[in-house]
């Protein structure tokens, strides 16, 4: 039945119009006429090979993978393939990849990534592709194995690993950015998986994402041999205007279908050159200046953040003549923010460029809040870019309805005071720290409810004021208010219960010495905020 199936087939090709059997006369008389002798022709999938000799001659050419009759069982990966490529191919200057639906045999596109480091010419007559590729001197044979970059960074949760990848020298900023990278399963994987590709730069600002299947959409990851390279090719855009330079890399996600994370690999570094041409956009007419660059428009976003967060600067740049390097200045910081993460990159900028470039500004965990001035400055001057409202109200005293106490904590840090309410079965606590320096670290807060039994029957702990200001945030003298809630359970029991309250590193979970107003350490380094009785 295969044979009679395949006969059945064949003679369609050779004899039924409907069939598009001129496409392969076509593509055979354009080889013909413009092969040299010591080219050859690749023809994927194999099988086709009948209708091809029909059309093209005996000779000259080579089928992949080399089977009568279409097998599907026999997939092209790499090391399956390079040895009858690098046959077909010895001895050559040039050759002729003739495909018809390859998919079926060649469902990551092998063959045409493995030519594609040599130049091509693309004639593509109707339903085939047809390319030519011109072999460099010297290039052959293809290595073994695949010559790839290994990862920088990988931290996958399958049973996948990650080579490496094939990684261009350079690419212009305003072509696609394309890389053939090769995994191996080690075990079973999830039938479909993706790839979130991400062109990010050394500060993690991203220029460009891409999702696609991981190996392509004709070969599902739960089908991949064990234990064998299978390709993936990835292809972004990078956003227009991407500035030039090395401090690129591929960072590539993998996840499944319902957006479960299954960890990433990091590649690099990726090379940006020079766009062939200017990108281009609304030119603004008045646009200020730092010397010779001309900043045509510039976003704040968020435009309001918390001491410690950071907000993302993008702004656009046309260069008219010389300049010094530029960088960004946040009102009260003591430190300017380079524009690009590596120094002197704008220094390769040239007259009647224009780029993009997207800075991440961090704020000063001690800013003193409210609006914030940023500016772009240089030797040629300075430009206001906006307002940042951060969002933190100081106070460096103590309401006058606290409770005063004098308890230390470590060498820079006091409780100043403290407010307790109880409603029925809610305690609520107010605990007003007190910075008597710098805290350099953060430090978590725990709240306990201790029962006549010596047992805790409620508790909190977290950061200060829910985590919106550690205490590596504070400033001196500063007064910070960190309430919390504690309910006693419905079971608890009748008696005497304490309210303890105290410091403690996450890490090592010891807790901050601490002594009373009179310098006396406290029993279990906790403060005792206070006491009361249930019924």
């Amino acid at each position: 039945a295969l044979i009679t199936t395949a006969g059945i087939g064949l003679g369609n090709l050779y004899f039924d119009p409907t069939f598009a059997k001129a496409d392969f006369r076509a593509a055979a008389q354009t080889v013909r006429e413009q092969m040299t002798s010591d080219e050859i022709v690749l023809l994927v999938p194999g099988h086709t090979f009948p209708v091809w000799q029909y059309y093209f001659g005996p000779d000259d050419w080579v089928a992949l993978p080399d089977d009568p009759i279409l097998d599907v069982r026999h997939i092209l990966h790499y090391r399956n393939t390079i040895e009858p490529l690098n046959d077909a191919l010895a001895g050559h200057s040039g050759v002729w990849l003739v495909e018809w639906e390859p998919w079926v045999v060649d469902p990551t596109d092998l063959v045409a990534h493995l030519l594609s480091v040599w130049a091509t010419d693309t004639v593509a007559p109707t339903g085939l592709r047809l390319r030519h590729y011109r072999l460099a001197s010297g290039a052959l044979p293809l290595p073994p194995y695949p010559a790839v970059s290994p990862p920088v960074d990988a931290s996958l949760d399958l049973p996948l690993t990650l080579d490496g990848c094939a990684i261009p020298a350079q690419v212009r900023g305003d072509e696609d950015v394309q890389i053939g990278c090769y995994w191996q399963a080690q075990g079973a994987l999830p039938h479909h998986l993706s790839i979130s590709a991400r062109l990010v730069d050394t500060s993690n600002v991203e220029w460009g994402r891409a999702d696609s299947a991981i190996s392509g959409p004709y070969l599902v990851a739960g089908r991949w041999p064990l234990n064998e390279p299978v390709l993936g090719q990835y292809s972004l855009q990078p956003l227009p205007g991407i500035p030039p330079g090395d401090f690129y890399t591929f960072q590539l996600r993998v996840y499944e279908p319902d957006g479960t994370a299954r960890g990433a690999a990091t590649v690099g570094p990726v090379t940006i050159a020079r766009p062939s041409s200017p990108f281009t956009g609304a030119i603004s007419s008045t646009p200020l200046r730092l010397g010779g660059l001309a900043l045509e428009a510039a976003s704040i976003t968020p435009q309001q953040a918390l001491p410690g967060g950071e907000v993302r600067v993008e702004a656009e740049w046309r260069v008219t003549g010389p300049f010094h390097k530029p960088s960004l200045a946040l009102e009260g910081a003591s430190d300017e923010i380079p524009l690009l993460p590596q120094p002197g990159a704008t220094g390769v900028w040239e007259v009647g460029d224009r780029y993009r470039t997207i800075t991440r500004v961090p704020i000063s965990p001690r800013a003193l809040g409210g609006p914030t001035n940023l500016w772009a400055i240089s030797g040629d001057g300075e430009i206001l870019l906006g307002t940042v409202q951060v969002n933190i109200t100081r106070t460096f005293a103590l309401p006058a309805d606290a409770q005063p106490a004098g308890h230390r904590l470590g060498s820079g840090i006091s409780l100043a005071g403290t407010r307790l309410a109880i409603t029925g079965e809610m305690v609520q606590v107010m605990l007003y720290w007190r910075a008597d320096d710098f805290v350099e670290q953060s430090y978590t807060v725990f709240v306990h409810l201790v029962g006549p039994d010596g047992q805790i029957y409620a508790q909190a702990d977290g950061l200060p004021q829910a985590g919106r200001h550690p205490t590596d945030h504070w400033l001196p003298g500063e007064v910070v208010a960190d309430p919390y809630r504690l309910e006693l359970p419905a079971d608890a029991p009748a008696g005497e219960y304490r309210v303890l309250a105290g410091l403690y590193d996450l890490v090592t979970l010891e807790r901050l010495p601490v002594t009373d107003s009179g310098g006396d350490p406290m029993p279990d380094n906790a403060i005792l905020i206070a006491s009361f009785e249930t019924p």
